[in-house]
């Protein structure tokens, strides 16, 4: 989406947004709380877009997630209740935890990853090389070894041309350099959107994304094996999939207990391979639908979670059969996490959180902000002064649509969606008239 003219909103709501008061006060972690003079209280709503979420493997009720605009939350309670841990002057597409040493995490930006080792309150930056940036990208950590890092996303094999591929990132300590791998020096441009490292085998890395081919102007869909921990890659994507049907690949999940078997999500469905990428499958879906995000519930790898927009897709038979969950969602899928009876879904509209295994998904994003608002407005209550009383609130969270609120920002209802509501430009209404609002939208 568009993020033209969030410059003015993002300015004017800094402090609320990235924890800093008036003269560099310092808000008090996990509260609303500012030291210092003139005290700002933030006030919502909600949600907002989450790229991001992942569990502690020693500590299963602790949890992170990462807004798209930088803002990372902390949850010791299974996603109860969230608390912001710090800022990140950058988009956040993926995050990361070391398997052996949870109090260090990594954040994936546009042109660098972030490293925390303090659970989360500070980040230090590590820029990327030259000519290599993420968009909607990915990371993993090998399981075995966690100071082998993968992030894929996208670089320039031409820079007199300015052509790009699918390339993958790795590092062998921790973070501190990296080695660029060109999946395919043959495109026009590509973008990496995931990476997983098996574990069952950690020498088998997967990842996908879409490029244009040297010939012709539609997008294709890739799919990527390495057998030797990342060192040399082959395109594996089933002929079925270079048909316009498949234009785009976004997600992998890859089986605990079968090195051999894999899944990748696409903008048709998921398809499965059950020997290590050497033939895939297609997988049988409830109608037409696009999955942007999978996840393999560690507990029984034969149940599978796949997402849309709105909707999750469950398999409890390692993919061969498919049933729509839609009770309780929002938003465009962009991470799932499955843990037994728990599934968690990360998506623009916020965390959605369910105990009974999808069945129903109520919103799980206590005390996490919507963190891109558009744009704001104030109303008097009843026709009534600007000054003194509550008025009634309207804002527009990017990605997430239009909020109101009747008691100065205590509580907020979701409003109806339309066509580009997640896109909001500008909200106005008259004040002779509280009933009446206009919006525009980038649409």
């Amino acid at each position: 989406m568009k993020k033209a003219g969030l410059t003015i909103a993002v300015v004017l709501f800094a402090i609320l947004l990235f924890g800093r008061g008036p003269s560099g006060m310092d808000r008090i972690e996990g509260t609303d709380t500012f030291v210092g003079a003139n005290p700002w209280k933030e006030l919502g709503p909600q949600g907002g877009d989450i790229r991001a979420i992942v569990r502690n493997p020693k500590n299963t009720n602790e949890l992170y997630a990462a807004t798209f605009s930088g803002l990372i939350y902390r949850s010791g309670t299974n996603g109860t209740s969230w608390a912001r841990r710090s800022a990140i002057g950058d988009n956040i597409y993926d995050l990361a935890i070391n398997p052996r040493t949870p109090s260090t995490l990594y954040a994936l930006g546009d042109y660098a990853i972030y490293k925390s080792v303090n659970n989360g309150v500070s980040f230090s930056e590590i820029p990327f090389p030259n000519y290599f940036y993420c968009w909607e990208g990915g990371i993993s950590i090998n399981p075995s070894n966690p100071q082998i890092i993968y992030v894929v996303g996208r670089a320039y094999y031409d820079t007199t041309n300015w052509k790009s591929c699918i390339a993958v990132l790795k590092s062998v300590n921790g973070g501190r350099s990296w080695t660029v791998k060109y999946l395919d020096r043959t495109s026009k441009w590509g973008y990496g959107h995931d990476v997983a490292v098996s574990p069952k085998n950690p020498s088998l890395v997967y990842a996908c994304g879409y490029y244009t081919p040297a010939s012709g102007n539609g997008n294709k869909a890739g799919i990527f094996r390495s057998s030797n921990g990342g060192e040399t890659w082959k395109n594996v994507t089933p002929a079925f999939m270079t048909s316009p049907t498949y234009s785009y690949a976004y997600a992998i999940a890859l089986d605990p207990t079968n090195a051999g078997r894999a899944y990748v999500a696409h903008d048709s469905g998921v398809v499965r391979t059950s020997n290590g990428g050497t033939t895939w499958k297609k997988q049988a879906f409830p109608g037409w639908m696009r999955c942007y995000a999978i996840s393999i519930d560690k507990t029984a790898p034969q149940t599978l979670y796949a997402g849309d927009i709105n909707i999750i897709y469950r398999s409890t038979d390692g993919g061969n059969n498919w049933t729509t969950l839609s009770n309780g969602l929002y938003g465009t899928a962009s991470k799932i996490i499955a843990l037994g009876k728990t599934i968690h879904v990360a998506s623009n509209g916020g965390i959605f959180k369910s105990t009974n295994r999808g069945t129903l998904f109520a919103p799980g994003h206590k005390g996490i902000l919507a963190g891109d608002i558009t744009s704001f407005v104030r109303l008097p209550a009843g026709g009534g002064s600007l000054t003194g009383g509550t008025g009634i609130l309207y804002a527009a969270a990017h990605g997430y649509g239009i909020f109101k609120s009747i008691n100065g920002g205590g509580a907020w209802t979701k409003l109806c969606d339309f066509a580009g509501s997640d896109d909001i430009a500008h909200i106005v209404a008259p004040k002779s008239d509280p009933r009446r609002v206009y919006v525009s939208t980038y649409g």
